[in-house]
């Protein structure tokens, strides 16, 4: 008897590849999708190797928050030896952060690995993961979280986070509002320049003749934020000032400075005819007539007289007025000098209660000259009146009077000039007002730092007011994020894809 052949013993049908139409297209769509899916893989992995090495960030804040200044591109690139930053913490709390400030580190420290071409890094420690390197770190003074150390050779610096920000509480107890200042930036840009250098120069502030202690200070942390180190030394008992002091301050003393001290001032000063040393002094006017020998000194060596005449204003438009200040406070004009630079005429300068300064220091051989210059001038609607007298002022002999000056001496030796710079002040509280950006205060009290042979030329970076929590983006970031990406961008490119897929399915 005959068997049925079985189906499964049927010749199978061959499937022609070639002319079916769907498998020919669904193999197409699948090699496409794997070379777009391998094409996507690898560009991540290529912009992620280049978003490391040079950072890609799009700064959309109304006040560029994140963006580094000129200022801070330009320590950059005097930078020329490698700088490491350590920061004692973990890396993705500031790379994810919330925190303007820790954002700010976070960005600014990538930009500035970019702009040095990886000669400035950045490296995160965790010393709560990792206690045992608390010693490692000790030499340095680290010992927990949030300390920031710069390192350069052997030259270091090592700062704390909140080194990083200052709070201003002047309104609080009327509005309950407070206002902080990034100082992430100055303090990035300052801690590099210095450790950087090829040397640290120190500012070195004397006491021990009832100085402002306050605003001592107050000045040390200004040149601390832009690039200098400071020390303070008791003249009237040590002579140990840093081999590397390029100045000496002495700030609204109330003692005078004996024949001693002002010999060992005259010395230190000429540096064995080295010079390429500096003098600043602020008056307090309160004392007028109680430091002679001090200004005695400065008269006959350098052609500065500090009298004993008060400057008055008399036009009210000269004085500053407002809640917090007192009709003492006079806003003059800074003038533009070599220490000063080129200043913006319609800002003013604050000047409380100050002493009359006289400049006739006028000396100019071809080996040696002396020269005075005024840096801050009161108009003819200034009067003048003898310190702790009462009555009407009386008008001054010659004008402008003159509130603060400076005196620059030279002499060759060969051909090489050793140049030494004293600035005079008729007051100290001028220096009160160098936290507010509506007056010349604060480039008063710094130019004549920065421009001064000795000192070196430094970079002042502005802070950044942080008054919200909150970022704000500028007009042309909302433009662009609202109306071009999401209004417009997005639902073209929804239009444009759903059409391409309608095409495609009618003809499958």
């Amino acid at each position: 008897m005959g068997l049925k052949k079985k189906a499964a013993d049927k010749p199978r049908k061959k499937i022609n590849w070639k002319n079916n139409r769907k498998l020919r297209i669904g193999a197409t769509a699948t090699g496409i999708t794997a070379a777009v899916t391998v094409a996507i893989v690898l560009l991540n992995v290529v912009v992620g190797i280049l978003n490391d090495r040079y950072p890609l960030s799009w700064d959309l804040t109304a006040k560029k928050d994140f963006t580094l200044s000129e200022e801070s591109e330009a320590v950059a690139e005097k930078v020329t030896k490698d700088v490491e930053i350590t920061m004692f913490g973990q890396e993705s709390t500031y790379a994810s952060s919330s925190d303007t400030l820790q954002r700010q580190f976070y960005e600014f420290t990538r930009a500035y690995e970019t702009l040095t071409d990886g000669k400035v890094k950045t490296v995160y420690v965790d010393l709560n993961a990792n206690p045992e390197l608390k010693s490692v770190y000790a030499e340095y003074n680290i010992t927990s979280e949030g300390s920031i150390l710069f390192r350069c050779g052997e030259q270091w610096r090592a700062i704390t986070w909140e080194d990083m920000y200052e709070t201003d509480y002047d309104n609080y107890y009327s509005t309950g509002a407070t206002t902080t200042t990034s100082l992430v930036e100055q303090k990035l840009a300052a801690n590099i320049n210095a450790v950087s250098g090829e040397r640290t120069v120190y500012l070195t502030f004397l006491t021990g003749h009832g100085e402002a202690d306050g605003h001592i200070s107050y000045l040390q942390d200004m040149y601390e934020l832009n690039g200098y180190m400071t020390e303070t030394v008791d003249f009237s008992s040590s002579t140990a000032i840093h081999k590397d002091s390029g100045a000496l301050f002495i700030v609204a003393p109330l003692n005078d400075y004996t024949e001693n001290e002002i010999t060992r001032l005259r010395e230190w000063l000429h540096n064995d005819g080295k010079r390429e040393r500096d003098l600043f002094v602020y008056c307090d006017p309160s004392a007028a007539g109680k430091c002679p020998n001090l200004y005695e000194f400065l008269s006959t060596d350098f052609g500065l007289t500090v009298t004993d005449n008060l400057v008055v204003e008399t036009d009210a438009n000269n004085l500053l007025s407002g809640q917090n200040y007192g009709d003492a406070y006079i806003l003059s004009q800074m003038n533009a000098t070599d220490l000063t630079g080129d200043v913006i005429a319609t800002e003013k300068i604050v000047m409380p209660e100050t002493l009359q300064i006289l400049t006739n220091g006028q000396t100019d051989t071809a080996e040696y000259a002396l020269t005075t210059t005024p840096v801050v001038t009161f108009p003819d609607t200034a009067r003048l009146q003898k310190s702790g007298e009462v009555g009407e002022a009386q008008k001054a002999d010659e004008y402008p009077i003159v509130g603060a000056a400076y005196a620059y001496e030279y002499e060759y030796e060969g051909t090489t000039r050793h140049e030494t710079y004293v600035f005079v002040c008729g007051n100290y509280l001028s220096i009160n007002f160098s936290q507010y950006s509506q007056f010349q205060n604060k480039d008063f009290v710094l130019e004549p730092v920065r421009k001064t042979s000795s000192l070196g030329d430094t970079v002042v970076i502005q802070g950044k007011d942080l008054v919200t929590a909150a970022v704000s983006f500028s007009s042309a970031a909302t433009f662009i994020i609202g109306r071009v990406i999401f209004s417009y961008g997005l639902p073209l490119l929804m239009l444009i894809l759903s059409i391409v897929v309608f095409v495609k399915r009618r003809h499958l």
